[in-house]
């Protein structure tokens, strides 16, 4: 089922909420990525982000309440957390990229990934902003994090001489095992 029938938009980067009642997406509109949130059915469409910087890779906490994201809006991509009814915080602030939040199942924590050290790693910090730790460090760029549906594991991509594989690690950052080859 199209659940975005407007074909003057280019609409992507989609992402469930727990529950399975509503889709957060991002919309291109005007060259600049922006978050929307609709029910599962598509309707109810809100407009979570309205400004001219490019807002993407979207993911409802677990409780559907707050939407993490990365956002350009100070120049260099950080890690954003809305609340559906509009209430903005800046989890991260980088000189360097941070990208691809993923909340954890119990929504305490966010994973992220960052080019901190020069290449990208995974990151976790408190959904509060505090206490950013890195989890993974290798000489290759790791992205794409995704919490295990108990919180104790994390999923990863690597880009590895020009391949990418899929990786997991305990949420504390041991036993990283690589899953593909």
């Amino acid at each position: 089922q199209n659940l975005t029938a407007d074909y003057n938009k280019n609409d992507g980067a989609a992402a469930w909420s727990r529950d399975g009642k509503s889709i957060v997406f991002v919309r291109n509109i005007q060259g600049k990525e922006q978050i929307f949130l609709m029910s599962a059915q598509g309707s109810n469409l809100i407009r979570l982000t309205n400004n001219t910087s490019n807002n993407g890779h979207p993911a409802l906490s677990p409780d559907g309440s707050k939407v993490a994201f990365e956002s350009d809006r100070d120049g260099n991509s950080e890690i954003f957390v809305m609340s559906v009814d509009g209430e903005l915080s800046q989890l991260t602030d980088d000189p360097a990229d941070d990208l691809d939040p993923d909340w954890s199942p119990d929504g305490s924590k966010i994973a992220f990934s960052s080019n901190r050290s020069g290449m990208h790693h995974i990151y976790v910090v408190n959904a509060d902003g505090s206490s950013p730790t890195q989890i993974t460090n290798s000489q290759a760029d790791d992205s794409e994090p995704a919490w295990s549906r108990d919180g104790k594991r994390i999923a990863f991509v690597r880009a590895i001489e020009g391949n990418t594989e899929i990786l997991v690690v305990n949420a504390d950052g041991s036993n990283e095992t690589q899953l593909t080859f």
